[in-house]
């Protein structure tokens, strides 16, 4: 039995994120300038189990009444805010040097342009420059005919088992 949860996280900066920096170019690197951003937290859980279980619980009272209030159908910022957990933060971010560890014989560079090829993605194909996030720790596809990235990859399930690899596709798009 699985009861899904519906999570959206809402991220605004003050100052435009400059992810890509151009001109792309092989072996180029960069990092990231100081920002400050504002996290909001919101979303649902809704499930058929969650109905069933609000009616059983008319009858015969399994769920206790301070939780059977968010019943069937759950509001997560209600939830968090009722237990005193804040659903907005604002965040102030350092400065993401180009070279993370300069002081290393060898540096690990945050953002690098490894080259281009062509991704396939639900919207297409597209030639695409391919640029590593911290040694290929995750990789982001930016292409020119698109003017936007089309795909992500985070590879974040070997570092934490529970959490699944992050994987990012342009939909659809409309040639302009």
């Amino acid at each position: 039995m699985s009861i899904p949860a519906n999570i959206q996280v809402k991220m605004e900066f003050d100052n435009p994120l400059e992810v890509v920096q151009f001109p792309i170019e092989k072996d180029k690197i960069w990092g990231i300038a100081a920002n400050t951003v504002t996290v909001s937290i919101d979303g649902s859980v809704e499930s058929v189990w969650l109905r069933l279980l609000t009616i059983v619980n008319k009858f015969i009272k399994i769920v206790p009444d301070d939780i059977a209030k968010y019943l069937p159908n759950i509001d997560i910022s209600q939830i968090l805010n009722d237990r005193g957990i804040e659903t907005t933060y604002t965040i102030d971010i350092p400065e993401i040097p180009a070279d993370l560890m300069p002081y290393h014989s060898t540096t690990t560079p945050f953002m690098e342009a490894l080259g281009s090829e062509n991704i396939k993605t639900e919207a297409g194909s597209f030639d695409a420059a391919v640029i590593s996030i911290i040694e290929r720790n995750g990789e982001i596809y930016y292409s020119d005919d698109v003017g936007f990235l089309v795909k992500g990859i985070g590879h974040f399930s070997e570092y934490i088992p529970i959490v699944q690899d992050l994987n990012i596709e342009l939909k659809s798009y409309t040639h302009q």
